[in-house]
């Protein structure tokens, strides 16, 4: 028999503590893979030393007010969301907000829809916690990034400055209004 359309399975599973070696390896590999080429070795690595640390990693896992969430591709990590509300924001927002920190697809498993999938994870996590508006921040030169918020109805708000190691980046913010919106 010829096959004509194979479906992978996706699962999805909530990160927990016990789960910070799996989010460092994913974090470090999928933030190499769409920003190493633009940033010297020795920021990059400043950066994931910093960032994506083991004992940091599982104090994010256990705030509250912070959330990991994990696409599994035929069990295969492929992609997770990170969102924050409240305090644990990066940035200070008001309590209307929910921020997107994260959304980060493994290089083998992008064009497979998984994006879309944590963002309407996100969008419905934002609305089960009664915030009005989601929030995010994305490199200015990311072009991928920028065409998928851009498509998911987020406009562009401020900027703030990021710093790969002591090189200080544009970050874009962007908002999205969920008051009133029919979703996709």
């Amino acid at each position: 028999k010829e096959i004509l359309f194979y479906m992978e399975e996706i699962t999805l599973k909530k990160l927990t503590e016990d789960d910070a070696q799996q989010l460092q390896t994913i974090s470090i590999e999928t933030y190499v893979d769409t920003f190493g080429e633009f940033n010297t070795a020795e920021n990059m690595a400043t950066y994931l030393e910093e960032a994506y640390e083991i004992d940091k990693l599982r104090r994010e896992l256990t705030t509250i007010g912070s959330e990991f969430y994990l696409l599994m591709v035929s069990d295969i990590p492929a992609a997770y969301l990170k969102i924050n509300i409240d305090e644990q924001q990066s940035e200070e927002m008001p309590a209307i907000f929910l921020e997107i920190e994260r959304i980060y697809v493994r290089k083998q498993f992008k064009r497979m829809g998984l994006g879309n999938r944590l963002m309407e994870l996100a969008i419905a996590k934002a609305k089960e916690k009664k915030k009005e508006k989601i929030w995010l921040g994305v490199w200015e030169h990311n072009k991928t990034a920028l065409a998928f918020y851009d498509k998911w109805g987020f406009t562009h708000f401020s900027e703030h400055i990021f710093y790969m190691g002591d090189d200080a980046q544009t970050d874009y913010i962007f908002v999205k209004e969920l008051l009133g919106e029919d979703e996709k």
